[in-house]
């Protein structure tokens, strides 16, 4: 039975408006756990012989709404370094509201949610790691709940957009929110109950842009709160159904390692016809429903049986293929995408290669038009593959690498950001592949190095090692 946990805020220091919140927050959370006997402590040398407990809060504000991520790991086993060891459980929280002065009790209410969950919950488990999953926050007081069912939308249902994230990755399932709306109908908060990270978000923006029909007999008893299920539904690769296919080389950085152009064009092509695609030979600038697809690659760097590339993509009407912005005549946008990539052996590089442009269109070509979200309660599922998607906090690290030099063009600009780089590892933990899809320009190439020099031990799913994918985030900051 756990009696004294360490715990430890991770909170942005420039972040003015959860600052002033977490002094206050200590002591609320303090407040609510002593009661099940458990004390929590502040994190500092005299407790490193305690279970970990890390607490991670982020905010950020537009015009009209604010967004909060609450992030609680726990590790049951004493850490003695910066990071949480192994086993390390995870659980998650993110809202979006308009009510700025609720900011505080929304922080209590999740934070403590999740630390009950973590703490009381794992002393039951079996095994040592958990999947990752969101939290429901306690019901605030005087807030009445509904039925789902029992409120309408007004007005015609939006589409619901797909992260592009989540559809190069080929994630799709349900995504369940607990929403709140006031005597008006209109979104003051909504919460992501369960679901995959990659949708969240996306599923956060297009539940507080909704607007209900609240029924007469609930309006004098607003503001009211029920759950709202959307299925994000993963759709054929491409629905365009007439493309010209130009494959280009990219600057020879690594001549030997370049990619022939024939051999990409042909998988490109056999990819798109078995997705009912007709590729046209002869095309016609005046062909309104013609689409040119562009594709170009180029290796960047090689050295120790690492290779880094780099696949970019570009769609338009076959009219404004030459065009850098929108024909203004012709509406269809132009619709770029793009990784850097890296592979550890060149042995595998142009199956790696192949498997980036296979992402890369899919990201392009479709973006998936799932049609109306469905407004009931169903099991979350997620399509099957050859690589398992898993969390960070599943992932066991064996060995993690010096940090690297800093960039010196990155230096020399005074550029700092963050870099997530898609790893994956083979079935003995050890990184074979690893993608950029978007960060500062001149830290990509050294993040993406960094991440393939690491090792982990084997992710296992019922017992037995399998080949995982999942993120690794970088934060390049100047001292």
């Amino acid at each position: 039975m756990l009696r004294r946990v360490a715990l430890k805020f991770e909170a942005d220091a420039t972040d003015a408006t959860l600052r002033p919140l977490l002094p206050p927050l200590r002591e609320t959370l303090r407040a609510g756990l002593l009661p099940e006997g458990i004390d929590l402590v502040p994190a500092g040398n005299d407790t490193k012989g305690l279970p970990q407990l890390w607490l991670t809060a982020t905010s950020g504000w537009n015009k009209e709404t604010t967004r909060m991520t609450v992030r609680a790991r726990f590790s049951a086993i004493p850490s003695v370094g910066a990071e949480p060891s192994s086993p390390v459980k995870e659980v998650s929280s993110q809202t979006i509201f308009r009510d700025k002065h609720r900011l505080a009790d929304s922080l209590n209410q999740a934070s403590l949610a999740l630390i009950r969950d973590l703490l009381l919950k794992s002393q039951k488990a079996k095994s040592g790691n958990s999947e990752p999953r969101w939290v429901l926050p306690p019901n605030p007081s005087g807030i009445t709940r509904v039925e789902g069912k029992e409120m309408k939308l007004e007005g015609a249902v939006p589409p619901l957009e797909y992260p592009w994230e989540a559809r190069v990755m080929r994630v799709g399932g349900y995504v369940s929110c607990e929403v709140q709306v006031d005597s008006t109908g209109r979104v003051v908060q909504a919460t992501v109950t369960e679901g995959a990270p990659s949708l969240a978000e996306t599923a956060l923006a297009y539940a507080s842009g909704l607007r209900f029909q609240v029924p007469p007999k609930f309006r004098e008893r607003a503001p009211l709160i029920f759950d709202l299920s959307l299925h994000y539904g993963l759709p054929p690769i491409c629905k365009a159904s007439r493309i010209v296919l130009e494959v280009m080389d990219g600057s020879l950085k690594e001549p030997r390692l370049q990619p022939k152009g024939d051999l990409v064009s042909r998988t490109v092509r056999e990819m798109l016809l078995r997705e009912g695609v007709q590729l046209v030979e002869g095309p016609s600038a005046e062909d309104p429903g013609l689409r040119h697809l562009q594709i170009q690659i180029e290796t960047l760097w090689s050295r120790g049986g690492l290779c880094v590339y780099g696949v970019r993509a570009r769609l338009s009407s076959y009219s404004d293929r030459n065009l850098e912005v929108v024909n203004p005549a012709n509406p269809l946008a132009i619709v770029r995408c793009g990784v850097v990539a890296g592979q550890r052996g060149e042995g595998g590089f142009q199956e790696s290669l192949l498997k980036s442009v296979k992402d890369v269109i899919r990201a392009t070509v479709d973006p998936p038009h799932p049609g109306n979200p469905m407004f009931e309660v169903a099991p979350p599922g997620l399509q099957e593959a050859d690589t398992a998607e898993l969390d960070y906090s599943q992932i066991k690290i064996k060995r993690q690498p010096p940090r690297p030099p800093y960039p010196e063009g990155a230096h020399q600009k005074r550029i700092q950001g963050t870099v997530v780089v898609v790893i994956e590892i083979d079935e003995e933990g050890r990184p074979t592949r690893g993608l950029v899809h978007q960060g500062p320009p001149e830290l990509l190439m050294t993040a993406l190095q960094y991440a393939l020099e690491w090792s982990f031990e084997p992710a296992k799913l019922n017992g037995k090692a399998v080949r995982a994918r999942f993120k690794l985030t970088e934060n390049f900051k100047l001292r």
